[in-house]
């Protein structure tokens, strides 16, 4: 699933209704016209959607591509980050699923999974991953033998 802002909406529909209109691609500047936004809104709104490979820029051109994923609209940036995070979340938790050892995991053992695993997590939103998880009361951590543990407080199925 793929999540985008309202604005982000409102381009790629009107990059949508004018495809056919021109050949190449639509001109950011015919965008930029028919939309009524600002010319740096409207590069930040492409670059988005470009990262996201819904479109593609091309000399100041812009295509529609095919995708087969689901689209959600989100209110704002934050909102797409909490969505990307939820994600994470439970990325992440899938993988704790996957490691953890009589009910636990060593703390070093899952940030090492977690930064250098299949998910390859900033250190940054690793902590914020762990806190998230921790205050969800999804995961607990625990010492055990003078070493730091969490404690997976799902059942494992």
């Amino acid at each position: 699933m793929i999540t985008i802002t309202k604005k982000e909406k409102k381009v790629l529909d009107a990059v949508g209704k004018y495809a056919d209109d021109y050949e190449g691609g639509i001109p950011q500047e015919v965008l930029r016209n028919k939309l009524d936004i600002h010319e740096y809104q409207l590069y930040e709104i492409l670059n988005s959607l470009n990262k996201k490979n819904i479109i593609k820029q091309d000399e100041n051109r812009v295509n529609l591509l095919e995708t087969d994923q689901e689209i959600n609209t989100v209110d704002s940036k934050q909102d797409v980050i909490d969505a990307e995070l939820d994600k994470i979340e439970q990325d992440s938790l899938d993988l704790i699923k996957t490691i953890v050892k009589d009910g636990v995991v060593p703390k070093y053992e899952l940030e090492g999974n977690l930064l250098y695993g299949p998910l390859k997590l900033t250190d940054f939103r690793m902590y914020n991953v762990i806190i998230s998880l921790t205050n969800k009361g999804m995961i607990k951590p625990v010492r055990r033998n003078d070493e730091q543990y969490y404690r997976l407080m799902l059942s494992s199925d």
